[in-house]
Parts: C-alpha cells; structure tokens; sequence
C-alpha cells in the first residue's frame, strides 16, 4: 500500500506554472486524499508553486482523513509564513525555502 506520496517540481502545475491547472490538480489531490482509505506516512510536494490557500486546502484534507502525524513537506512553493504556521497546527510540515510570487515564473533553457 501507497504510504509515501512525491510530487515534486511542478508536477501540480505544469511546466508554465499555470494558477488555474495548480488549483485543478489540488481539488484532485485533496479529493483523492480524503477518500483514501490507507494512511500515509509523508506527502512531499516541493516546487510546485503551491501557494497559500491551496497548502492549506491540501493540509486540511490531510488532517481529516490520515490525522496530524502525516509529515507534509511544501518546500519551495509560495507560501507565506503565516500560512506554514496555520498548516503546522494540523500537521507535521517542513516548509524550507519559499519563492516570492514575483518569482513564479518558469523560463525555459
């Protein structure tokens, strides 16, 4: 059974870092979350230009289904401080470096 789930570098956005596909792929994953019936261990979801309201949509779905010993990884997404703080009140998260909004944008090599 599925108990580590990685999605990482903007593999819920897209290569664009399109707002609107971000949203899109988090209701999915927060639905899929809260009709699992297993428990995970750890969901990393690093790079993938998750912002505030979305982090907390997928920690709250979290927190419903699987309870607060999920460890929840958001590094290098776009989250304020005051969202990692509301987040780490229903789960274990590790939110490291956060990209300033104005620097959402993907430029291609």
């Amino acid at each position: 059974h599925l108990e580590r789930l990685v999605l990482d570098c903007v593999q819920l956005c897209g290569p664009d870092a399109d707002a609107s596909y971000t949203h899109e792929a988090v209701c999915v994953l927060t639905a899929a979350l809260r009709q699992a019936t297993r428990r995970l261990k750890s969901l990393r979801l690093r790079g993938n230009f998750i912002r505030d309201a979305e982090a907390f949509a997928i920690a709250e779905a979290i927190h419903a289904a699987h309870g607060s010993n999920i460890e929840l990884d958001l590094s290098t997404n776009s989250l304020s401080a005051a969202a990692v703080a509301k987040i780490g009140g229903l789960c274990a998260v590790a939110a490291g470096f956060q990209k300033p909004l104005c620097e959402r944008t993907v430029v291609a090599p």
